[in-house]
């Protein structure tokens, strides 16, 4: 049967890839983009984002496409800022790559900002490659292209910097929303320069560096200000040590004067705060439950969250599940919260793996972390195969778990009940939701969960953990308390046997989620801006 499922896999990857058209590089100039017709839309967003599907195929990537597209239905115009994007990719985002590797080199302070970290604490193994999950595209080596380095920490400084780079190079907006940690540096950056209304950030940096460099350093510097403000200043050549200083440091006044002026007459709009919301797709608490109630933590990232997100003007949670963190654990007050439950355009397929039709099967899809519950799976699958041999467990999908998860499934003897498909293009995700008999989510800790929705609008009847935020959305979802082994192996084996009660259990899951608009979720954030 495992041969029979992975050569339908592969057919099903292979026909995806040739009907998908060839990738091409989406070149936008950085300095500036096409300029905004203010009247034509109804606000101006900046989305800063480390991942935008088809860029990462995680939750965060299919949020912020999907935040992005009801947007701009909403008449909206969007940019999404990136820090990296591969090369052979088409998206609608911009990379900020090469303005991070300048940053990099100058290594500058973010004020305001306690965040020592450059390196994540411990060497990631098997670290997020793009896509991890699902995508209609694998790219090769693609270790090339992790979003997620061992310096990650470093680069969000970076990051922060050329953000603000961006918008003094760019037509003013409304709302910059940044999503998750990552973008907290850039908050602080932004933060000060609104503060503080700093005019360039490049002259800025110049006077920063005075005291520093030598005068060959000083002359690089002026001639990268030079570059960088289109001024065609001579400095002579040949002149005394001392005559070279007073010459540059005339030059330097000139190119300040002449560079606040331009700012002045046209830039004024950069000057203005924007407000800056943070939106929460998971907490560091989510990532690490087993941290929830220390008192000092030891996590830098989590340090840093609790420091910054009570003090931000406003957080978008996607989950009632997600605020209570923030509330309780992160001391946010809930006037500032502002919840928009998830959400994903979805179609699904009508197509089924006929190898699938005859038996009992229990699907899961998602990445193979420890967050996700799966060695708590395997145990209940083992109670499940006690009373009924022939359910078939199916897990898709991607991760560090992975190894893990087949050395559980082996030392409890089944691997003829349990089948790993490993990654799927789209097509054949959507064929084995609509293949399976009940979707399974036993997370400990899932700020929403996505992959649920998806199960239900493929036909599929749902039951999952009480810990999920989907729940907010689907509260008729029947649910298990993490680690309790008797419960979910009950509630799998009743609904598998029980075909009618799994029918009326979709039909209900299913009038639920029609009531759920992403449309009416999203136009809450724009409300806000009225």
């Amino acid at each position: 049967m495992a041969n029979s499922i992975n050569k339908s896999v592969k057919k099903t990857k292979e026909n995806s890839k040739n009907s998908a058209k060839p990738l091409r590089n989406k070149k936008i100039k950085f300095e500036k983009i096409k300029n905004i017709e203010h009247s034509k839309f109804k606000k101006r967003i900046l989305i800063l984002s480390w991942e935008m599907f088809p860029l990462y195929a995680g939750g965060l990537g299919f949020l912020t496409k999907s935040v992005v597209d009801e947007m701009k239905r909403q008449n909206c115009f969007v940019q999404v800022l990136c820090p990296f994007i591969p090369k052979n990719l088409t998206i609608e985002a911009i990379g900020l790559e090469k303005r991070i590797k300048f940053w990099c080199k100058k290594n500058k302070n973010i004020p305001n900002l306690d965040f020592p970290l450059d390196n994540f604490g411990q060497k990631k193994k098997n670290s997020a490659n793009w896509p991890t999950l699902f995508s209609d595209k694998r790219v090769k080596n693609n270790k090339k292209i992790n979003l997620y380095p061992q310096n990650t920490p470093a680069i969000t400084k970076f990051f922060g910097w050329s953000v603000l780079e961006f918008l003094q190079n760019n037509e003013a907006f409304d709302l910059i929303i940044g999503m998750d940690w990552e973008t907290i540096p850039a908050f602080y950056v932004l933060e000060d320069y609104f503060e503080k209304d700093k005019p360039s950030l490049l002259l800025d940096e110049m006077k920063d560096s005075k005291e520093k460099k030598s005068e060959k350093s000083e002359l690089e510097a002026l001639d990268l200000q030079i570059l960088e403000n289109g001024e065609n200043i001579q400095i002579p050549k040949e002149s005394t040590k001392i005559e070279s200083q007073l010459e540059l440091v005339k030059e330097k006044d000139k190119l300040a004067q002449n560079t606040t002026q331009k700012l002045d007459s046209k830039n004024q709009k950069h000057l203005q705060k924007v407000p800056f919301y943070f939106y929460i797709n998971a907490t560091e608490l989510d990532r690490g439950p087993d941290q929830i109630n220390q008192i000092e933590s030891k996590n830098p990232i989590l340090n840093l969250e609790k420091k910054t997100y009570k003090n931000a003007f406003k957080i978008i949670s996607i989950s009632d599940i997600t605020k209570d963190i923030l509330v309780k654990h992160y001391l946010v007050k809930p006037e500032k919260i502002l919840t928009v439950y998830n959400d994903i355009e979805f179609v699904p397929s009508l197509e089924k793996f006929d190898y699938l039709k005859q038996d009992k099967t229990v699907l899961f899809i998602g990445r193979l972390e420890a967050q996700k519950g799966l060695i708590f799976l395997v145990e209940t699958a083992a109670r499940v195969l006690e009373i009924d041999s022939s359910v078939k467990f199916l897990v898709a999908g991607d991760g560090d778990s992975m190894s893990n998860l087949v050395e559980t499934i082996c030392e409890k003897g089944l691997e003829k009940s349990f089948f790993l498909t490993g990654w799927l293009g789209e097509d054949a995700k959507k064929k084995l939701y609509n293949s399976s008999d009940l979707f399974v989510m036993p997370s400990p800790s899932e700020p929403f969960g996505l992959t649920p929705l998806e199960a239900i609008r493929s036909g599929t009847a749902v039951i999952s953990s009480k810990t999920c935020g989907f729940l907010s959305v689907i509260p008729s979802t029947p649910t298990f308390a993490y680690h309790d082994i008797n419960n979910f192996a009950q509630l799998i084996i009743y609904y598998l046997q029980n075909p009618l009660e799994r029918t009326k259990l979709l039909q209900t899951q299913q009038e639920e989620l029609a009531k759920h608009s992403w449309s009416t979720e999203i136009k809450k954030i724009l409300d806000t801006l009225e």
